[in-house]
């Protein structure tokens, strides 16, 4: 299963569509929408593809919508991290994603800015969710997510990078997209989230996690 976040913006939702139909994408998506959005009612009148979820809940972080939506959803064979920023290119990206990943390794695209430097967007073997929990590391706030998952499949040698599968990350910090209100929120968290990964980096939970996935 693909998830997505999108608040107030819509419009990029409507682009990412176009994109998952022209590029034949076809595994079902659930997004993730606030209830007090101020533009609901544009996200409403969008036509989504036929398998995908669209779930209006409670407005929270991004971190915390998607822990919730998890409490119910951990049977899932993989788990895909999508953006409403995220500009897929190539044809059957998802398909190409998820044959690599199976149930227990990660595997992730070349997003443009980090490429392989960094698993941008990854689907993540569902085996290894369950074994951690998550899909976002809930002790974060927003920021450090990938970074997460590309220490776990570091560490644990479960981590593939697809260079040839583009999913373009449009980000105001590269010029491919202006800056938003959106983003203005939840770049105040960088600073607080760098020394909360950094502080999970370091403790014995995590060295205990990284051996229980070798084990999987």
């Amino acid at each position: 299963m693909f998830i997505m976040c999108t608040r107030a913006r819509p419009h990029f939702l409507l682009e990412f569509i176009e994109c998952w139909h022209k590029t034949k994408a076809n595994y079902p998506a659930t997004i993730l929408i606030d209830d007090d959005d101020p533009r609901i009612d544009e996200y409403k009148a969008i036509k989504h593809p036929k398998n995908w979820i669209v779930l209006y809940n409670e407005s929270a972080k991004p971190v915390i919508k998607v822990k919730n939506w998890l409490k119910d959803n951990m049977h899932h064979d993989f788990y895909g991290c999508l953006a409403d920023d995220l500009r897929p290119k190539t044809v059957e990206w998802d398909k190409k994603l998820v044959a690599v990943a199976k149930n227990n390794q990660i595997a992730y695209p070349n997003d443009t800015i980090k490429s392989e430097k960094l698993c941008t967007h990854p689907v993540i073997g569902g085996d290894l969710v369950r074994a951690t929990g998550w899909i976002l590391n809930t002790e974060l706030i927003h920021f450090y997510a990938d970074d997460v998952w590309m220490h776990i499949g570091t560490q644990t040698d479960r981590l593939h990078y697809l260079s040839d599968v583009i999913c373009q990350h449009l980000h105001h910090t590269v010029g491919t997209r202006e800056q938003d209100q959106t983003s203005t929120i939840l770049d105040e968290n960088f600073a607080a989230d760098y020394q909360i990964y950094s502080k999970w980096l370091s403790s014995p939970e995590t060295a205990e996690l990284i051996e229980k996935i070798k084990a999987i």
